[in-house]
């Protein structure tokens, strides 16, 4: 019987490492704190300083951060992790009725004031239109996919977005809208990582913003379905040592 139990336990832990994401997560901001100024970062410790944006109630877990499109950011400081040449993209976002023209959910320094213009990322909701664009910098353009209008409902909705040498997908609620070949890797810059602005241009977002997370390498259909079923997609090694430690634990139980 105890073989049994353990050689069930290791066939768990080889489907629950086969089955996981092949994309390294750089950074996780879940807005959890429920208070103060820091965003933390649950995965390399790339906090974010909070300014002027409270917490709301969130899509996951207890809290979100809701933005006030006027002066509203988090601002995390920069980071070679933060200039892979593919990233991937996943939040939730709740826009508001009143937005500016161009209102940033997430901005890594692209265009104006940024070396080089055309470096960095960016999820860009219009205002106007009610979409929402995502686009990346590769040294001469910015290559981009948009999600198509319609996204100005005060209600959730969730965003996955792969750019670079990858290629371009632009997921909303876990359905893919539309994709691109790839123009080459991201063009890495000297900016910081902003939510809710642009670096230098404000594009202050109006409404509230939840479970961050950003990757090296772009997410497959399935990884989206597992993000919007609001199950965050975990790790190889941490599956593994999830699968170990549980070996671990019967085993000491059965000894006792």
């Amino acid at each position: 019987m105890k073989f049994k139990v353990i050689s069930f336990l290791f066939v768990m832990i080889i489907l629950l490492s086969s089955s996981a994401s092949h994309a390294t997560i750089i950074g996780h901001w879940g807005f959890e704190e429920g208070s103060g100024t820091i965003a933390v970062d649950s995965i390399n410790g790339l906090n974010g300083t909070i300014s002027n944006a409270s917490y709301t109630s969130g899509i996951i877990g207890n809290y979100a951060l809701a933005f006030n499109g006027s002066n509203s950011f988090v601002e995390v400081a920069y980071n070679a992790l933060l200039n892979p040449d593919t990233v991937a993209i996943s939040l939730w976002f709740n826009p508001l009725g009143s937005q500016l023209t161009h209102a940033d959910l997430l901005d890594k320094g692209h265009g104006w004031e940024t070396d080089p213009y055309f470096g960095g990322y960016v999820l860009q909701y219009d205002g106007d239109t009610s979409s929402i664009g995502a686009h990346y910098g590769n040294g001469s353009i910015f290559p981009s996919v948009n999600s198509g209008e319609g996204y100005k409902d005060n209600q959730w909705h969730h965003i996955v977005a792969n750019l670079g040498s990858d290629g371009l997908d632009i997921f909303m609620d876990g359905v893919l809208i539309e994709s691109a070949a790839s123009a080459g890797p991201i063009v890495d810059n000297d900016s910081p990582l902003y939510f809710g602005m642009h670096r230098t241009l404000g594009r202050y977002f109006n409404g509230s913003i939840d479970e961050i997370n950003i990757y090296d390498t772009a997410l497959t259909q399935d990884e989206v379905n597992r993000l919007y079923g609001s199950s965050p997609v975990p790790e190889p090694a941490s599956m593994l040592l999830f699968g170990t430690g549980l070996v671990g634990a019967v085993l000491r139980r059965r000894r006792k």
